[in-house]
């Protein structure tokens, strides 16, 4: 087993000093934390990668390039004649440690809003709510989503909607009475209603599972926005 974990640090090229923090700790260990958690981030990476695109419609396309990508990151060395690989050793503990985290914390969370931790169903039968999976889920799919910028691209849509009405804010002042403030006036609700459903859609995509969310610093930004503009309207109105 020693002789067999020896042959991971090589094949993999993978840090000695990275591969030392574990030699004392048996060949077990040794195996886990750097063959298969590794492993597995990066198979998690590469699924990420290959889950949108042309990529994704053809299955046995998709296998091929994962194939690649997984080859490469092996492969290809670096400047300390270690692989990218190396780096998925090191990243993956701390992802394992910040799942479980999260995964604790989710189900405290969901003890304290059902029985327990579990859900009723229509039927009157309990099921499990399965913490792990949905939170796991949850940040597989925020991670995709950022990897492939649709959080990003829906925080523009938002941004670019908060100026347009801003814009039309400004517009409605400078108007005479009129057609041109009834053509205003149709368009800040069609608008508005858009706005509000594109920030809604974008709380979604900043969630993780459970209603637990990250990073919406940008999401209150802008309901803050919202809610100002929208202030200023009716205001105007009056």
């Amino acid at each position: 087993m020693a002789d067999f974990a020896d042959l991971i640090v090589q094949f993999f090229r993978i840090d000695p000093t990275v591969a030392g923090k574990y030699a004392s700790a048996g060949p077990i260990y040794q195996i886990f934390f750097l063959l298969f958690l590794p492993s597995l981030f990066v198979i998690l990476f590469i699924w990420i990668l290959t889950s949108r695109g042309p990529i994704a419609i053809h299955k046995g396309f998709k296998m091929l390039v994962s194939i690649a990508i997984y080859a490469f990151l092996i492969l290809m060395p670096m400047q300390s004649q270690t692989s990218f690989y190396n780096w998925f050793v090191v990243l993956s503990e701390f992802w394992i440690f910040l799942l479980i985290i999260l995964g604790v914390f989710y189900m405290v969370w969901a003890r304290g809003g059902t029985k327990g931790g579990y859900a009723v169903q229509s039927g009157g039968q309990a099921s499990s709510r399965g913490f792990f999976e949905t939170l796991g889920g949850g940040m597989v799919n925020r991670l995709k989503r950022d990897v492939t910028h649709e959080t990003g691209d829906m925080e523009k849509m938002a941004t670019a909607m908060l100026d347009a009405m801003e814009k039309m804010l400004q517009d409605y002042r400078g108007a005479g009475q009129g057609t041109n403030r009834d053509n205003l006036i149709r368009a800040w609700a069609d608008m508005y209603s858009r706005a509000t459903a594109t920030l809604q859609e974008y709380r979604k995509m900043l969630e993780v599972g459970g209603g637990i969310t990250m990073g919406r610093g940008k999401y209150d930004q802008l309901m803050k926005r919202l809610q100002h503009v929208s202030s200023q309207w009716d205001h105007l109105k009056k």
